[in-house]
């Protein structure tokens, strides 16, 4: 983090009066805050023993000429002449002349002329003579200070410690006078309300503007909007402390970012922008597509033009979306070539790891093929996350999320059979089915029902089914190399256990029996099977089916074998819908399959088909069908081979 902002103002100060000490006589003061500069230079001429006068064109019977012959004829001693936006009127080369003979006399009596302007280019035949100092940004003290000041305007009491460092972050990269103005809005009734720090956000989203490659956006997502993702919420509240004085003082380092992989239509965008909101930090996304430019060299000045901006507002959230679309090597829009994209990469790479401003980078991801590796490695972020299809407990939160904002009364709905149905559904087709609900019902002038919404449910065929092999292998992949957004699901089921009423975190029997009869007597196998497997630790194919026997029907003629060797049988005599039930959730990883001996089953249940044993020896295994034994469980085994992460149905051959 950097120094104060104060110190830096008060660097800038003594830089000014170093230099006309050792004989600068032209300084170009560059900030869109003249009045600071002013304030500043006219605060610390006394104690340098230095006088302070002002030239402007607005003062009556003003004349450069006249003024710049005086200045050069009588030079005043240890004095600073200001001159305000002088830069147009020196195009005229009489007037660039007469402050170019005017600079000797000037350095001989330690006086200097001080060009006050924002942006203004001057004349070459005086470029070589002027320095440049910029003022730096407002910093902490100022802006606090200007924060209860605020307070105080709007009869409010300052406020606390916590908020006071969050908003005075997120007025960085104002000026003090638009900070004054943000934090007077914000504290009064009318705009900020209960949310000042959204509404300092939004202020200065009006305030600065990012050209056409940035795109500003308000903190109108709070954390509830977001339903599950509980490890990755609590990440970035720690990170959102990491960002506090406190921190910078402890030495603590800022936060670089995180990148979000995930299944389409889980939240990541969501969840990006929910990041915003937690860190207290303006969130400016780029658009990747506006960089590209037909011309050579133009899409990296884009890019780096448009990380300066970010830079120049810091803190900030820099959100980058869909990170493959525009830096994996693709050929561009606009004729931009493969070889322009490969050096904007390298462009953003070199930024993201040597960057100075505390801009935290919020990117996501839906594919990890074509991304560099070196953009994955941490010190570019510091952590990735996956975000996988939702699980039950998720889901819930999700159709209550939406049911809340389709003006419906979560509690008036089964959200628990809603999610059930709703297995293997993004939180985009979740939300799409309860808006189908509402205009369903809404068409037929009245309100949804429970039907309304496991209709739209069951209608909806989700992405997990259409591109079932492309997200079993993004699965695959973040499974060992990314961290999970969401927690395990069996701590979050034993939790629910214990709120069940007669039944504890192991599943014991209550007045109506153990916790997995009960879901089974209720119609729910798929939740019974779980609840299950949980309470014994496992269980053989035998022992699941002579359990749930009395509840469900499970022997049939079909097999489960595994889908990447269909000759693999893992179990034979089941019913079809019992044993698409355990394929899914074998395939969801609520359950999994974990290698065993055939002593371990029941004597004479076992498939009548040769025995294959995992003995870890890596034998191949035969060619026709065949038995392996395995045993259910809802925790996974460490180092598990990829092919026990799916199952299909298959009918035997009678013999």
């Amino acid at each position: 983090m950097p120094d104060t902002p104060t110190n830096l103002t008060a660097q800038a100060v003594a830089d000014v009066f170093a230099r006309v000490r050792c004989g600068y006589p032209l300084l170009a003061l560059d900030t869109p805050e003249e009045r600071r500069w002013v304030d500043a230079l006219s605060a610390a001429a006394d104690a340098e023993g230095y006088s302070v006068t002002t030239w402007s064109a607005a003062d009556k019977g003003f004349n450069m000429v006249g003024h710049l012959r005086a200045l050069r004829d009588d030079p005043p001693s240890r004095t600073l002449v200001l001159l305000f936006d002088a830069g147009p009127y020196l195009t005229n080369p009489t007037r660039a002349r007469l402050l170019r003979e005017a600079l000797p006399g000037l350095a001989e009596r330690q006086s200097a002329a001080l060009l006050i302007a924002h942006r203004t280019p001057l004349p070459s035949s005086l470029e070589s003579d002027a320095a440049t100092v910029d003022l730096p940004q407002p910093g902490s003290e100022e802006l606090t200070e200007d924060l209860r000041a605020a307070a105080a305007a709007a009869g409010r009491d300052a406020p606390d410690e916590a908020l006071t460092t969050r908003l005075v972050n997120a007025a960085r990269g104002l000026t003090r006078e638009s900070a004054r103005r943000a934090f007077t809005l914000a504290l009064s009734d009318s705009a900020g309300g209960d949310d000042p720090l959204a509404a300092v956000v939004n202020e200065k989203r009006r305030l600065v503007s990012g050209g056409d490659l940035l795109e500003f956006r308000g903190l109108d997502e709070s954390a509830d909007a977001v339903g599950g993702l509980q490890n990755l919420k609590e990440w970035l509240a720690k990170r959102a402390a990491a960002f506090s004085p406190e921190a910078a003082a402890r030495g603590v380092p800022a936060p670089r970012g995180v990148l979000l992989l995930g299944v389409q239509g889980c939240g990541k965008s969501l969840t990006a922008r929910v990041a915003a909101r937690i860190l207290g930090f303006p969130l400016v996304r780029l658009d990747v597509a506006a960089l590209l430019a037909s011309e050579q060299g133009e899409s990296e000045k884009n890019l780096r033009r448009a990380l300066a901006s970010v830079a120049a507002i810091a803190p900030a959230v820099l959100w980058l979306d869909e990170l493959e679309k525009g830096f994996a090597g693709a050929v561009g829009e606009g004729g931009a070539s493969e070889a322009a994209v490969r050096r904007m990469t390298g462009t953003l790479l070199t930024w993201m790891e040597d960057r100075p401003a505390p801009v935290f980078v919020a990117a996501t991801a839906n594919s990890v093929d074509a991304l560099p590796p070196e953009l994955l490695r941490r010190g570019r972020f510091d952590e990735l996350f996956f975000i996988d299809l939702p699980n039950e407990y998720e889901r819930r939160d999700i159709l209550r999320v939406h049911l809340t904002r389709g003006g419906q009364d979560p509690t008036g709905f089964d959200v628990e059979e809603l999610a059930e149905a709703a297995e293997g559904h993004s939180g985009a087709e979740l939300a799409q089915a309860v808006t189908t609900a509402l205009i369903d019902a809404h068409t037929d002038g009245r309100t949804p029902t429970q039907a309304d919404l496991k209709r739209a449910i069951e209608e909806t065929v989700p992405l997990s089914v259409t591109m079932e092999d492309q997200i079993f292998a993004l699965r695959e992949w973040c499974r060992t190399r990314t961290r999970p957004a969401t927690p395990d699901s069996r701590v979050l089921r034993m939790m629910d256990q214990e709120r069940r009423r007669g039944g504890d975190a192991e599943g014991e029997a209550g007045p109506d029996g153990p916790a997995w009869g009960r879901l089974a007597a209720g119609g729910q196998t798929r939740a019974a099977i779980t609840e299950f497997l949980a309470a014994k630790d496992g269980a053989t194919f035998p022992t699941l089916c002579e359990a749930l026997a009395p509840y469900a029907p499970v022997a049939g003629p079909l097999a489960l074998a595994l889908k990447a060797h269909p000759t693999s049988v893992v179990w034979a005599g089941l019913d079809e819908t019992f044993a698409a039930e355990i394929a899914r959730l074998v395939e969801n990883r609520r359950v999994y399959l974990h290698p065993a001996d055939a002593d371990d089953h029941p004597p004479g249940t076992a498939p009548k088909l040769p025995i294959f044993q995992d003995d870890g020896d890596e034998a191949t295994p035969p060619d026709g069908p065949h038995w392996r034994p395995v045993v259910l469980k809802t925790l996974p085994r460490p180092g598990a081979p990829a092919e026990f992460a799916r199952l299909t149905r298959v009918r035997l051959a009678k013999k």
